[in-house]
């Protein structure tokens, strides 16, 4: 007559302990030897409940150990993961700031040059009391065609001379010997009549 279950959780039933009883009785035990040896069951029963409970305690423990490595490994990990976050969050907001400098120094720099151009350009085009660049250019092309009228008038200066200009035949460094030494290709020599 096994009790009920099985493994450290089993435990005897009311009809079975009835049945023990009723057995030594019949054997002849006396019923304080009954009672006795009932009481031994039931002690016997609560013991090995009080050792399942106590395995039960032991996995739960082994069990929220277990339960809370993980936890801690989980909460390591979310913290380097918050770590990095904050790094990343702080290295692109760095960056920001950074960006926002340089955009200011590029604003800063774009006025300067804008500033300087007008400048520049007033003080090319409209200084007051000196010549600026229009006059300068004016002046130029007044010399350039002053240049041009002289030239045309030697032009024709000596177009209308009364003796021409000498000629020399050949080219290159005998004919500038001629032109040195004033002695003409047939070896003659040119006059003052000639000029």
């Amino acid at each position: 007559m096994p009790p009920q279950g099985t493994g450290a959780g089993w435990r005897w039933t009311e009809n079975q302990l009835d049945e023990i009883a009723r057995r030594m009785s019949d054997s002849g035990m006396s019923i304080e030897a009954i009672d006795r040896v009932l009481a031994d069951l039931r002690a016997a029963e609560e013991a090995r409940e009080r050792l399942a409970w106590d395995d039960k305690i032991e996995e739960d423990i082994d069990d929220l150990d277990g339960a809370e490595a993980e936890f801690s490994q989980t909460m390591e990990m979310e913290a380097k993961k918050r770590k990095d976050v904050e790094e990343m969050a702080k290295a692109m907001k760095a960056a920001q700031e950074e960006l926002a400098e340089l955009g200011a120094k590029k604003d800063e720099l774009n006025k300067k040059m804008r500033e300087c151009r007008a400048k520049v350009e007033s003080n090319i085009l409209t200084r007051p009391g000196k010549s600026g660049y229009k006059e300068a250019l004016e002046r130029v092309k007044a010399t350039s065609k002053k240049y041009d009228e002289n030239k045309k008038g030697a032009k024709q200066a000596a177009a209308a001379a009364k003796y021409p200009l000498p000629k020399f035949a050949g080219k290159g460094s005998k004919a500038a010997l001629l032109a040195v030494t004033g002695v003409h290709q047939d070896g003659q020599k040119w006059t003052e009549a000639h000029f």
